[in-house]
């Protein structure tokens, strides 16, 4: 996708994975123009579970325009966004696409802003398996097998273009030594990926990983979806 102009950007606290989404959204701020009377753009990402994430759209006066980055709501998210009459939702699935639409919000389908991504100077065909399932609330399974590394949980900060660099990259590299991934990490499923390793990506508990999956990665050989509860 492309920003022609911006007045502000705006982002929220976030895991490594959303260092990685900040590093991609990096150029296309760089080559856009910065103007007074231009929309607001906020990060992408997953925008329910945490109500922080929500806050800084919020705050904006309800005349702002607003423009969301890729990202996936829930019902309760779609009806706090609804409040602002001049917002326009990326979508990067159909589900929360739908959840938008009920909702009267100004919307349409974008790709995860992941898959912009140049991970050219990280392909290796790497060696063994990265076991990456979640440590949070949106587990479906709680599963922690013994070698596990949540590398989304590494490092918490409020990521800006300015300052993803190091954990963005840190955080790619991580993926790149390993051949296989296992994971119910969204954004370590999309970069292990691209990365061209074989990728068994596990449902959460909403409808994110799924809609991703179906809308963005379902056509690659090297991605399995496996639902939570199999």
């Amino acid at each position: 996708m492309r920003i022609p102009s911006y007045s502000r950007y705006l982002t929220a606290h976030g895991n490594a994975g959303d260092a990685v989404l900040a590093l991609a959204t990096a150029p296309l701020l760089a080559a856009a123009e910065v103007r007074g009377d231009a929309p607001v753009f906020y990060k992408p990402g997953g925008l329910s579970h945490y109500p922080n994430v929500l806050s800084p759209i919020l705050a904006l006066p309800r005349d702002i325009r607003v423009i969301v980055l890729p990202s996936s709501i829930d019902d309760k998210a779609a009806r706090a966004l609804a409040k602002l009459p001049n917002l326009h939702l990326h979508c990067r699935g159909r589900e929360s696409l739908a959840i938008a639409r009920k909702h009267g919000i100004s919307c349409e389908l974008s790709h995860d802003l992941a898959f912009s991504l140049d991970l050219s100077p990280w392909k290796k065909r790497g060696t063994g398996t990265l076991r990456c399932y979640r440590t949070d609330l949106e587990s479906a399974t709680n599963h922690r097998p013994p070698d596990n590394r949540d590398l989304s949980a590494d490092e918490h900060e409020i990521f800006t273009p300015e300052n993803c660099t190091e954990w963005g990259h840190r955080f790619i590299s991580g993926i790149a030594e390993d051949a296989e991934v296992e994971t119910d990490r969204l954004h370590v499923a999309i970069v292990a990926a691209l990365l061209g390793k074989t990728v068994r990506l596990v449902t959460g508990i909403d409808h994110k990983v799924r809609e991703v999956y179906h809308f963005s990665l379902a056509g690659l050989a090297n991605v399995e979806l496996v639902e939570a509860s199999a």
